[in-house]
């Protein structure tokens, strides 16, 4: 045991971000535990080595990952450390502490590092394909015989705008309409400006980037303001109040059939859905991004007006008429891509969800106006309850930084 333990005192004083010196030093580590425990017939401290070498080759393994990124190029580097990401989020033990908190620390900044040597030269196209290359993979989810027909039917919808987009490394997160008015806009009619930290992985990016997509899809159907609203414009005060309020009672179920069935999920997967239902329910979001909207001259008094009024008569609710739909089809690609079994309550209200709001945008679409259907009202009834434009995301403050793209702790830590 001396020489066991003199390798993990040399292994403890090797600096965190020295990836390959850490993979290496642990690999001799293991290479001497598996000797000692075939060697030593002391069941105690065979014990004791088995958990060492359980959690040695579980640290090994992602230091390994970590030293190859460092060396690869940057498209393979990103997957690589999503990898990393998909590992600590999905399969780590909560004992694995130490290799938590190291990549934790070292894996978004290295991920928003990609990010940001790409969108320093964003004409040639290489965070362009980056992110193109998750959408394609978002798309090739269809191919799946297991992937439910709701969730097929929206991939389908918004992967066919993908075209649409201009993709861009660096400001606030999220979709709106390229403003034509700024010399050198780009053509597309979306501008999509991602989050690229990595939060849960590939799920997470894919989940996110669905979300964002769906912004495009939605005002595609209702084509209400730059915000991006989800209902029809015609919609009176009432008719708002009720959408808004059926709404709000679907997340709600789906808050208590998360907690109902918890244990389905790891703690990080319940932390990532129980986030997109609490974006979803954010209170005074329409006046919020009216007034944004009116300062940067996208919208004029008479608008901004009328989005007071929907404001008010959402009341507490108004998140549900920016976000909705998009959180619903994040959930969908999360429950799918996690390998989540369909028969989950949680599930199937989220399948049922998703069905009203994507028969709601297709009404809208062909013209329809199909009364109190926006996407809420038919769910909640059949379970029985009683800019966007440059609107920064709750708690996100971009740190400046000559060009560089870099993010709060809060964005780090919650995700998009």
């Amino acid at each position: 045991m001396t020489e066991l333990d003199r390798l993990l005192e040399s292994y403890a004083r090797i600096p965190e971000r020295e990836f390959a010196h850490r993979a290496e030093a642990l690999q001799q580590l293991l290479d001497r535990a598996r000797a000692f425990r075939q060697s030593t017939g002391n069941t105690w401290r065979r014990g004791g080595v088995d958990g060492l070498i359980e959690q040695g080759a579980f640290e090994a393994e992602l230091y390994h990952t970590l030293a190859e990124a460092e060396r690869a190029t940057e498209a393979d580097r990103f997957q690589l450390l999503l990898t990393v990401q998909d590992r600590l989020e999905n399969h780590l033990p909560a004992q694995y502490g130490s290799v938590r908190r190291v990549a934790r620390t070292n894996v978004p900044e290295m991920l928003l590092q990609v990010a940001n040597e790409m969108g320093n030269h964003l004409a040639d196209g290489r965070f362009q394909s980056l992110v193109l290359h998750y959408i394609d993979m978002l798309a090739d989810l269809r191919s799946d015989t297991n992937l439910p027909s709701i969730t097929r039917n929206v991939l389908n919808e918004i992967v066919a705008l993908r075209d649409d987009f201009h993709f861009e490394p660096f400001g606030s997160v999220g979709t709106l309409l390229t403003d034509r008015s700024k010399p050198n806009a780009p053509a597309k009619e979306f501008t999509l400006r991602p989050l690229m930290n990595g939060y849960g992985g590939t799920a997470g990016m894919l989940g996110h980037l669905a979300h964002e997509l769906t912004h495009a899809a939605a005002h595609r159907a209702y084509r209400n303001t730059p915000a991006m609203l989800l209902f029809d414009r015609r919609a009176t005060p009432e008719r708002v109040s009720a959408i808004a309020n059926a709404r709000i009672a679907t997340l709600r179920r789906l808050d208590h059939l998360l907690a109902a069935h918890q244990d389905a999920f790891t703690a990080v997967q319940h932390v990532m859905l129980r986030s997109r239902l609490d974006y979803g329910s954010r209170p005074l979001q329409v006046d919020r991004y009216a007034a944004n909207l009116l300062a940067a001259k996208r919208i004029d008094q008479a608008t901004r007006n009328q989005m007071r009024v929907w404001d008010q008569a959402a009341g507490e609710n108004s998140g549900v008429l920016v976000e909705y739909d998009t959180v619903l089809h994040q959930i969908l690609v999360y429950l799918h891509v996690w390998r989540i079994p369909q028969k989950n309550p949680f599930y199937q209200s989220a399948i049922d969800a998703a069905q009203d709001a994507f028969h709601a945008r297709e009404t809208a679409l062909v013209g329809g106006d199909r009364p109190a259907a926006e996407a809420g009202v038919v769910s909640a009834a059949a379970a029985g309850d009683s800019s966007r434009g440059a609107q920064p995301r709750r708690g996100h403050t971009p740190r400046p930084g000559a060009g560089r793209r870099r993010w709060c702790r809060p964005c780090r830590r919650i995700g998009y």
